[in-house]
């Protein structure tokens, strides 16, 4: 089951008045109902199908059986849910399921790809029109195994080194190939932020327009995926648009691939070992060369961990790593790691 998400959520009672735990709470009971609006999960099998904390689910279900009466709509005297089956505590059913359902028709969802591709035909392509990005819909009905990973071939490779396609003259080849790399990355999307979301035309065109369009090659989209996931993935409000909309999307697509850092050469740098007595006497105990930034707490951790007898035979109560490079150091008293 799928569920449209619609703007004026943002600004009902649900929003406004809160608590967020609610809105986040109701945003998957309309992504997890059945046709008839109901979900008969309890909150513990919610919460592992979403990896929302069982506490958020708990507190949103709670607001969201509580009665509203600033709500857009009367029903049940505002309450967006209600339980399937009294007296037993779990399971819902949305009051105003059928209202959004109607909405997010599949004729609907089609009109929608319909101005969408006809918006790309306008602006991008002059010639052969046959050929342009809506072809996309027709590749992305091949059926491949979700959980198979297509090898690489060499002419995807080469892909990843051209420049971006111009979709006037993009080939068949082209087309699928990007279709081939828009099938992986929805899969690696899924397997790093620990959603499953299909590979549906609307996903893979998403991606295909950003390598025929922008020349996003493979590793520059798993590149702007890991980015996001480290940045969003531990925020409960920014995790829910680790979705294929907002990350590939054209309006923000390249302001993501501007945030990536590049690598550069390692930074060559030493690293000193400085025992502390309890005097405040700092005196030398082991120096190492090492490339790249270092890790002073695991270095300090490991340090006294396996040297812990001869910090003490120097009379050393505390060590302190030192990084001539960047200036900084940690200390930490030797009886706090034992």
């Amino acid at each position: 089951m799928y569920s449209k998400i619609f703007r004026q959520l943002y600004d009902g009672t649900l929003a406004t008045k809160g608590p967020w735990q609610a809105l986040v709470t109701f945003v998957q009971l309309l992504t997890l109902a059945n046709r008839h609006g109901e979900v008969d999960m309890t909150a513990e099998v919610i919460s592992r199908t979403t990896t929302i904390p069982l506490e958020i689910i708990e507190i949103g279900i709670r607001a969201l059986m509580e009665p509203d009466p600033k709500s857009r709509s009367s029903a049940e005297e505002g309450r967006r849910i209600i339980l399937l089956a009294p007296p037993r505590d779990w399971g819902w059913r949305i009051v105003n399921f059928a209202a959004y359902h109607k909405i997010q028709s599949e004729e609907d969802r089609r009109a929608y790809h319909r101005r969408y591709y006809h918006d790309v035909r306008k602006k991008n392509v002059e010639t052969q029109p046959s050929q342009h990005i809506s072809t996309v819909s027709i590749h992305t009905d091949v059926d491949v195994d979700a959980n198979v990973k297509p090898k690489p071939t060499v002419e995807q490779k080469t892909l990843d080194r051209k420049k971006p396609v111009d979709k006037s003259k993009a080939t068949t080849g082209d087309l699928q190939r990007a279709v081939d790399i828009a099938r992986i990355s929805i899969r690696y999307l899924n397997l790093k932020s620990g959603r499953s979301f299909p590979e549906t035309r609307g996903n893979l065109a998403l991606v295909c327009a950003r390598i025929l369009r922008d020349g996003a090659t493979e590793a520059q989209i798993q590149a702007v995926i890991d980015a996001k996931v480290a940045e969003w993935g531990k925020d409960l409000k920014m995790r829910m648009f680790l979705r294929p909309m907002t990350i590939f999307g054209a309006e923000k697509w390249g302001q993501y691939v501007g945030q990536l850092t590049h690598r550069s050469k390692p930074t060559k740098r030493v690293v000193h070992i400085v025992g502390v007595s309890p005097e405040g006497v700092r005196g030398s105990i082991d120096s190492f060369m090492q490339y790249g930034p270092i890790d002073a707490v695991g270095t300090a951790r490991r340090f006294l961990m396996s040297h812990s007898m001869l910090i003490r035979q120097k009379g050393f109560s505390s060590i302190e790593v030192q990084d001539t490079n960047e200036e900084r150091s940690m200390i930490y008293a030797l009886e706090e790691l034992k």
